[in-house]
Formats: structure tokens, C-alpha cells, sequence
């Protein structure tokens, strides 16, 4: 449950942190939700869902918990920003975005990603 909860909060912070990009010019109705593959990204930290989900509960953030794994941080924004534009590129190719806001998320990208892995999931408990 409490992963449940996890993937969901870091679901909705990247959402809430692309509302707030300048994509300003995207279609209304077109919507872009960026999904975390977690095991895929537990493989990438080599790290068990249960470390992973014990650090976040001690108020570790994504980027602490990565650099305690040896992961540097640019290392960690170029993970997500590959998965990211992964799923970017499917749904341009789907007509679920068009090409405006695609570049719109692109340009935002790695600033939304940094502040989403430097979120502190306890900091408003």
C-alpha cells in the first residue's frame, strides 16, 4: 500500500511540475502524464522495493537515496529524462500530443525532473 501511495505522490509531482511549465501553447485537452516504470527503476537504483520504500519513509529524497547507491545525480536526471522522452515519443506518435507541446515538455524536462527527485516525500506530513 504504502508503494501504492509512493508511486502515486511521485506520479502526481511530476504531473503538478509540468502544469506549471511554460506549455502554455499545447491543444486544450491534450494531457501528458509521465508513468515510473518502478521496477525498472528499483533494477536501475539496485536497490529492493523495500530499502527504497524505507528511505522515503525516513523523508530520503530520490537523489539522496541514488547517490547512497553510488548513483550521481546527472546521472539520475539522464535515466528519467531517456524514460521520459520514451514515453514523450509514444504519445506524439499516438496524436495524444502534438509536436508544440512536445518540444514544450521537452525544454522543461530536466528542470521538472530535478525538482521532482529532490522532493523530500515527508516535507508536508
Amino acid at each position: 500500500m504504502k508503494k501504492i501511495v509512493w508511486l502515486l505522490s511521485f506520479c502526481f509531482l511530476i504531473t503538478y511540475c509540468h502544469i506549471k511549465s511554460p506549455v502554455i501553447y499545447a491543444e486544450e485537452g491534450q494531457v501528458f502524464t509521465f508513468i515510473v516504470d518502478q521496477p525498472a527503476l528499483l533494477h536501475f537504483l539496485n536497490a529492493t522495493s523495500q530499502e527504497y520504500t524505507n528511505a522515503m519513509q525516513k523523508g530520503v529524497t530520490l537523489a539522496e537515496f541514488a547517490s547512497k547507491k553510488g548513483i550521481s545525480e546527472s546521472k539520475l536526471i539522464h535515466y528519467f529524462a531517456i524514460q521520459q522522452q520514451k514515453q514523450m515519443d509514444l504519445a506524439l506518435k499516438n496524436g495524444q500530443i502534438d509536436e508544440e507541446m512536445y518540444k514544450g515538455l521537452l525544454s522543461d524536462m530536466n528542470h521538472g525532473i530535478s525538482k521532482t527527485i529532490n522532493y523530500n516525500p515527508q516535507a508536508f506530513k
